[in-house]
């Protein structure tokens, strides 16, 4: 996740990475600005395939559109299904390794 963390502050998407817990090599990437949550947004809307991360989107699009009211992104659920043929399950991560969404709303 570092990586794709670094990745993506490199190619101007904002945010600060830094070390969440040592220990486990653990790192958090936070985003405050409105565009760049706009951009996240873009990268993981219709491309959620367990149905339990979908609904945890959701409530975070749903927090977002309130407080963005003039931007009313609205979700997209893709009939997506990973094989083993595509990069998808590179991506895969167990419990111990995952990301979290953080939106905030004050």
């Amino acid at each position: 996740m570092l990586k794709f963390y670094l990745w993506l502050k490199k190619k101007n998407w904002g945010g600060v990475v830094r070390v969440q817990d040592s220990v486990r090599n653990t790192h958090c990437y936070r985003v405050r600005d409105k565009d760049n949550i706009i951009k996240l947004i873009s990268i993981f809307n219709g491309n959620i395939f367990l149905d339990t991360r979908k609904e945890q989107f959701k409530l975070w699009l749903n927090a977002f559109n309130l407080k963005y009211k003039e931007e009313n992104i609205p979700y997209i659920d893709s009939s997506f299904k990973p094989t083993l043929n595509d990069a998808w399950l590179s991506g895969f991560t167990d419990d111990v390794r995952r990301m979290f969404y953080l939106f905030c709303l004050w």
